[in-house]
C-alpha cells in the first residue's frame, strides 16, 4: 500500500483455541501393549519406512516403533520430521505369514493422526545400540528385534546388473 503514498490498518480478531484433550500412552507403552489392541500413542515423528508407507516414532527418551499409514497422502500432508503427534492405530506383530518362525515387526498398523503438535522436537539417541555389521547380521531372526536402532559403520557396496540393482553391506574386515 505504501507504494500508493497511503496507510492502512485493520482491525483481527484471533481466537486461540485448545487443542482437544486426548488420552495416550508413551512409545514404550505401546511396545510393552498385546498385540491386536487399539492404542493412541504421543510420539515424534522420526524417518520414514523402507518400502513401506510409514514412520518411525520416538519417545524423547528414544524408544522407537514402526508406524504403517491408514492413508498416506493425508498422514503425510502436514507431517515432517521432529512433529510431535498423537495418533491411533492397531499395535501387531506384522509377519509376512502367520505361520513363520521369525519375530516378524512390532508396530502400529492402519495408522491414523489424530494431533499434530508441529515443532522441531528431538529424541534421544542413547538407547541405540552400536554393534559391528557382523555383529549385526548375526543376531538371531527368531528374536524380535524392530523396536531397536542398531549403529554401525560400513561401506556399502554396489552391485548393477541389466534387471536391478544390489546393495551390498560390507564390513571393515
Amino acid at each position: 500500500f505504501s507504494a500508493y503514498g497511503g496507510e492502512y490498518s485493520a482491525k483481527v480478531e484471533v481466537t486461540y483455541a485448545e487443542p482437544p484433550k486426548v488420552d495416550y500412552i508413551t512409545v514404550a507403552q505401546a511396545i510393552a501393549t498385546a498385540p491386536d489392541t487399539q492404542v493412541t500413542v504421543k510420539g515424534i515423528v522420526g524417518p520414514s519406512l523402507v518400502n513401506q508407507n510409514g514412520f518411525y516414532l520416538f519417545s524423547e527418551e528414544g524408544d522407537m516403533i514402526a508406524v504403517k499409514a491408514l492413508n498416506k497422502d493425508e498422514m503425510f500432508a502436514n507431517l515432517s520430521i521432529g512433529n510431535e503427534v498423537i495418533l491411533k492405530g492397531m499395535r501387531e506383530r506384522y509377519v509376512k505369514n502367520d505361520a513363520s518362525a521369525f519375530a516378524g515387526q512390532t508396530c502400529i498398523v492402519k495408522a491414523e493422526i489424530l494431533q499434530n503438535n508441529y515443532g522441531n522436537h528431538a529424541y534421544s539417541t542413547e538407547k541405540f545400540v552400536e554393534t559391528t555389521a557382523a555383529d549385526f547380521y548375526a543376531l538371531d531372526a527368531n528374536v524380535d528385534y524392530s523396536t531397536t536402532v542398531f549403529v554401525f559403520t560400513a561401506t556399502i557396496e554396489v552391485e548393477e546388473t541389466a534387471f536391478y540393482t544390489k546393495l551390498l553391506v560390507k564390513s571393515g574386515s
